[in-house]
């Protein structure tokens, strides 16, 4: 008799860009493995891993013919439609038998390839703030019911939506009028060996602020500090702010060593946030948790997991753009160094239980296998 190996299913993920730089950082030891999404931690027994990403600085025809009407998408809905990224890897795309793709710039054009026929791979969507895109349209408008409904149309094609916080589920299901039952939560994980405390780091003399994302609300921060004259702030960020006080610093563009350890040497961190869907400041909140720092956090509509977030148990939670609150749980903080040292203990406990990129691994690949088996009750 003869036993013909099975090869394991092959799975396709889907990046915007820079992935191959942040795997090399990481295979060298001086970078995280969150931006990879789980991939590297899958075993190759039980699935053949391999991703796509664009290149921003080639410019096929593919492209070139595209990109103007991206650009015209991106106006209006402040989120891009890469196809040329699909089209460039269409074949490889078609002999997957698992698409993951990671971002909604990337899903909706393999979304819109299947609603065409021109693709048929099985595809795990993970949607990264669309809801609140279509929510800041003009309501009622012309564009608004334009995208709401072309986009519909697209993910009614995926097999299976995600998000990456709880609070995100509801949005999505109903600026889109899905199917409750099609759009579920996966937890973001990061990488809790890089991202650690280091007791023989003395803490600093500030708190610290990180994040890029057009979500973050320094106004009410500033706002706070400002009321805060001995409060030494750094603040992280490619956004352009001006500082308001002379004890704010702002600063980007560290490398992630030089991240790490500035999460280290911090008092503790903040992630000030708009009350959006998304889970807006997931990753820079684990990296400090993991690090071991207590973390005030905006409660918002998109916290990931609010049972497990847990108000001065694992974290510091405040309302959204409340600057006296704000300023209230620095204070309380800032003289209750006790209090934060329990808190960030707490904190790096739960980012290991909860929220490691290999968690977060082995979650997706319960829905890649669940896809693949054409279980619809998981």
């Amino acid at each position: 008799m003869t036993v013909v190996p099975v090869s394991p299913p092959r799975v396709v993920f889907v990046f915007r860009r820079q992935r191959q730089e942040r795997l090399e950082l990481y295979r060298a030891g001086v970078g995280p493995d969150e931006m990879l999404y789980g991939l590297n931690h899958f075993n190759p027994a039980e699935f053949e891993v391999c991703w796509i990403e664009g290149d921003d600085h080639q410019w096929n025809w593919k492209r070139c013919l595209w990109y103007p009407l991206e650009v015209l998408i991106a106006r209006q809905v402040k989120m891009g439609f890469a196809l040329h990224i699909a089209l460039d890897h269409l074949q490889l795309l078609r002999r997957a038998e698992v698409i993951v793709s990671t971002i909604d710039s990337c899903g909706l054009p393999i979304a819109g390839l299947k609603a065409l026929g021109l693709l048929t791979t099985p595809c795990i969507y993970i949607s990264q703030g669309l809801s609140d895109r279509l929510g800041q349209l003009p309501q009622p408008s012309l564009i608004h019911r334009f995208f709401r409904g072309w986009y519909r149309h697209l993910l009614q094609t995926t097999e299976q939506i995600l998000v990456l916080g709880e609070g995100a589920v509801e949005p999505l299901v109903q600026q889109l009028q899905l199917p409750p039952d099609r759009v579920r939560c996966l937890p973001f994980g990061i990488d809790t060996q890089f991202w650690h405390p280091n007791e023989d780091t003395p803490v600093g003399d500030y708190i610290l602020s990180v994040g890029s994302d057009l979500a973050r609300d320094y106004h009410t921060l500033l706002q706070a500090i400002a009321s805060l004259p001995n409060c030494r702030l750094k603040i992280v960020t490619r956004l352009e702010i001006a500082p308001t006080a002379p004890q704010v610093e702002v600063a980007s563009e560290f490398t992630d060593l030089a991240l790490r350890q500035l999460y280290q040497q911090a008092q503790f961190v903040i992630i000030p946030l708009q009350n959006v869907a998304q889970p807006s400041g997931q990753s820079a909140t684990l990296q400090a948790m993991a690090c071991g720092k207590a973390v005030i956090l905006t409660r918002t509509i998109g916290l990931w997991e609010p049972k497990q977030m847990r108000h001065l148990e694992n974290c510091y939670l405040v309302a959204p753009g409340n600057a006296p609150a704000l300023e209230a749980a620095i204070t309380y903080l800032q003289q209750h160094p006790q209090e934060v040292a329990r808190i960030g203990a707490e904190a790096r406990r739960t980012a290991i239980s909860r929220y490691s990129s290999q968690r977060f691994a082995a979650n997706l690949a319960n829905y890649m296998t669940a896809l693949l088996q054409d279980d619809e009750s998981f």
